[in-house]
């Protein structure tokens, strides 16, 4: 049971991970987005 519980608890830890990577790739790519936007209403 132990190393059953262990490795739920790994696996959440890596999905948690995974998901807050992710959403930092988002961010980033809305900023990226948005400098074009911003970029092309000046011209």
């Amino acid at each position: 049971m132990l190393v059953n519980e262990n490795g739920m608890e790994y696996i959440a830890e890596i999905h948690w991970y995974q998901c807050k990577n992710i959403g930092k790739v988002e961010l980033k790519r809305k900023r990226i987005i948005k400098v074009i936007h911003e970029g092309s209403k000046q011209k």
